[in-house]
């Protein structure tokens, strides 16, 4: 390396550091930060356990709660300064990966050095978390049996610039930390092989010098371009684990150290300088361009990265319905694309329109601005669109002749360049495999409810089952699905997103911050809302009726079930449910063992389970994709809002008691404990048997239930059936919302397909 080819500190914290984007360094200062924001978009980080933000949450942490293979961190530590990963508990004794034996008090002690801002930097005050500890991938572990091993990859503008491996050793006591005395290999940039070793300030010889090659490399790398994409940051370092199910972000870090340099052997200037004038396009271009500019093995090229472009070839313009073919030409000394005037006054084009462009070799939707001195029926193709093909020049002398726009009555159809029914297959694969409910319910529910009812001041501790296993399996999963840009694309996208949110979830079952993340999939109650459903609860008006047995209910059920010929439907009594009715994606209707209800009760029932989620089932089957069976993103909120619709309109009683009485609990137990969630409601009307329902509704999901916190869903009862009714007022047609398990908020979107079946099965009521 050229000395003057390094990167000092001084030029890294003057030219390279963003210092006047305070929001950019904060985000990246924040460990906890960086894991909520990344997760949510689709970057797979480890699963936290406990956050301790002050003193009374220490003194209220249960040790003896926490895994034993856990990592203690400062949140806004630096250089692994105040880290202590552990590999087993007992009791309350831990054991780091490097053999010590900490007791609660010495881990007590040294999380009130991290609150005082011990390991922060600007000595700050600060929060503790403890997280899952990553399993390595059993060929680092071969390399590094102690502690985890992890690869830190710097970033620049979006382009990967340079990176290594480091592996903790005894010295080090386990902690990935080059100052510490851990060992680190220099990487090259884009095939993860290794070219250097470095320890304790110098180079040294190693067997695996190129002969070692990285495990998930190339996906860690485009991890690192992502995040960069996502974040918009411009120079940082991005630590990643890898386990044997692939790469795993552990934190962003906005002052690299410099010691990479030495640990490769090249320096940082030169290459941060090579990238000061590039441009690029999306993480394959940033990956490509990096590997001409900076790697000794060149990258794989795509179909993608060959595109081309023949100017002699005809190119077929698309616009609302019509189609008209025009003479291709490039100008590298414009950055827009151009059409001649008479192909705009042809096709009507509206201004900013945005126009498919279509030859032999590429397809593209682009905005094309309009050039008066153009030639008749001639395009041009500017900088921005030839920056991603390669322009050929075949049969020059060849003229190609040029046909009138023709105007087609029936729409034209594009054929997609992604296989949407393999994407639809595999996204339903996944959502049957999720089982979300089912995940939720604490193993030991019943042994802790018996507690509860003895002492009514107890706070029940459950325990779940760990997903984290099924949850990177599925990551994968759903990392290998692409979805394009377009409508239907979109659609996937959404769900992919919401899939994403969902495996977050059940990642969290058991710790604090699953409120976090299911608050992204149906956002927490508002105080306007809790007065409003108040005053719903405030309206009923008492209706006497019979009470039924679980006998005349089966009875009645299947009479709507004949009435409507749902033949293949059946019903099944349930012993343990949280409440007495539940349709699954099966074709079972379930019933709690020994439900008895009103007949004025059950009529509400039929309308919102039978009436409503039989129906959108059976039509969403008959409809060309599986996500209109199984539930577009954001579905549910529609789906049980119609629901709650259908109980008073079908009924002909205006009663909301129940959805309300969902909001009203769903506020309260979010704000309390368990125990004084159900004396509150208790309180205000519930009877104790209805208060502990609608308490554990929230409180599932949650380990320690002593604290506020727990899950939103059963605030999409009255918020869903708002949406409808202001649907409905605005001119919507219910039928509409019976195509399938579909989101009100996109109607316009799904109109626009125009693939969708109308709805065949719909409530009597509505057709009249």
């Amino acid at each position: 390396m050229h000395p003057k080819d390094y990167l000092g500190m001084n030029l890294r914290n003057l030219k390279y550091i963003d210092t006047g984007n305070k929001k950019a360094i904060d985000f990246t200062n924040s460990k906890l930060k960086t894991k909520f924001f990344l997760s949510a978009r689709q970057i797979r980080v480890p699963r936290l356990h406990r956050i301790v933000k002050s003193h009374s949450d220490l003194q209220r942490l249960d040790y003896a709660s926490l895994p034993g293979n856990s990592v203690l961190k400062p949140n806004k530590g630096s250089q692994g300064r105040g880290i202590i990963p552990f590999k087993k508990r007992e009791g309350t004794t831990f054991t780091t990966v490097s053999n010590r034996i900490y007791e609660d008090n010495l881990i007590s002690k040294h999380i009130l050095d991290i609150l005082d801002g011990k390991y922060s930097m600007g000595f700050l005050p600060d929060v503790a978390f403890f997280e899952e500890k990553i399993e390595s991938h059993p060929e680092l572990k071969k390399l590094a049996p102690l502690g985890l091993p992890d690869i830190r990859i710097i970033i620049y503008k979006g382009f990967p610039v340079l990176s290594m491996l480091r592996l903790p050793t005894e010295e080090s006591k386990g902690k990935a930390n080059i100052n510490s005395g851990a060992l680190a290999m220099g990487l090259d940039l884009i095939s993860g092989k290794v070219t250097s070793s470095y320890q304790n300030g110098r180079l040294r010889k190693s067997k695996h010098i190129n002969t070692f090659k990285v495990p998930y490399y190339k996906e860690s790398l485009e991890m690192g371009v992502k995040i960069a994409d996502i974040t918009k940051l411009n120079f940082f370092g991005c630590d990643i684990a890898v386990s044997k199910n692939g790469p795993v972000l552990i934190e962003l870090n906005s002052r690299p150290g410099l010691k990479i340099q030495l640990v490769n052997n090249i320096g940082l200037k030169k290459r941060l300088e090579k990238i000061d004038d590039l441009k690029y396009k999306g993480q394959r271009q940033a990956i490509s361009v990096a590997s001409h500019l900076f790697s000794t093995t060149r990258v794989e090229k795509t179909p993608q990265d060959s595109k081309t472009i023949n100017i002699n070839n005809k190119a077929t313009i698309l616009y609302n319905n019509k189609k008209i073919q025009a003479q291709i030409l490039i100008r590298t000394d414009k950055n827009s694309s151009y059409l001649s005037k008479d192909i705009q006054e042809e096709l009507n084009i509206k201004k900013d329109s945005k126009i498919k462009v279509k030859t032999n070799q590429f397809s593209e939707v682009i905005k094309l601005k309009t050039l008066e001195d153009l030639p008749p029926q001639t395009i041009v193709l500017g900088k921005k669109i030839l920056s991603e093909y390669k322009v050929v020049f075949d049969n020059p002398k060849k003229k190609i002749q040029l046909p009138k726009a023709v105007t087609k009555n029936q729409n034209i159809f594009y054929k997609p360049q992604i296989n949407y029914g393999q994407v639809d297959y595999e996204m339903y694969q996944i959502c049957q495999s999720l089982k979300l409910v089912e995940k939720l319910k604490p193993l030991n529910l019943k042994q802790e409810l018996k507690k509860f009812s003895k002492d009514p001041s107890y706070n029940p501790q459950f325990e779940y089952q760990s997903y984290d296993e099924f949850v990177y399996n599925k990551q994968n999963a759903l990392l290998n699905i692409k979805c394009d840009d377009s409508a239907l694309g979109q659609i996937y996208e959404d769900k992919k997103t919401e899939l994403f949110n969902l495996l977050n979830i059940i990642q969290n079952i058991g710790s604090p911050e699953i409120q976090h993340y299911f608050s992204k999939y149906i956002s927490a109650p508002t105080y306007n809302e809790y007065k409003y459903a108040k005053k719903l609860r405030a309206l009923r008006t008492p209706i006497k009726s019979k009470n039924l047995s679980t006998k005349e209910i089966k009875k009645e059920i299947q009479k709507v079930l004949d009435e409507y010929k749902l033949h293949e439907w059946k019903i099944q009594e349930k012993k343990l449910m949280l409440g007495k009715f539940s349709v699954n994606k099966q074709d079972t209707i379930f019933i709690k063992q020994g439900t008895t209800v009103s007949e004025f009760r059950l009529k509400q029932i039929i309308a919102h389970e039978i009436l409503t989620h039989v129906f959108t089932t059976q039509n969403g089957k008959k409809q060309p994709y599986l996500l209109f069976q199984d539930g577009m993103a954001n579905y549910i909120q529609t789906q049980e809002g119609l629901a709650i619709y259908n109980e008073y309109a079908l009924v002909g009683q205006q009663d909301r008691y129940f959805s309300a009485g969902n909001m009203i609990s769903a506020y309260i137990s979010l704000e309390k404990s368990f125990s004084h969630a159900v004396a509150a409601l208790i309180k205000i009307g519930f009877t104790k048997t209805s208060a502990i329902k609608h308490v554990l509704k929230t409180k599932r999901g949650l380990s320690d239930t002593s604290k506020p916190g727990g899950i939103t869903k059963q605030c999409i009862y009255t918020r869903g059936a708002l949406k409808v009714e202001k649907f409905i007022k605005n001119g919507g047609d219910i039928k509409d919302l019976y195509v399938g398990k579909i989101d009100i908020d996109k109607m316009k979107v799904l109109k626009e397909l125009k693939c969708l079946n109308k709805a065949k099965l719909i409530p009597k009521q509505y057709l009249s």
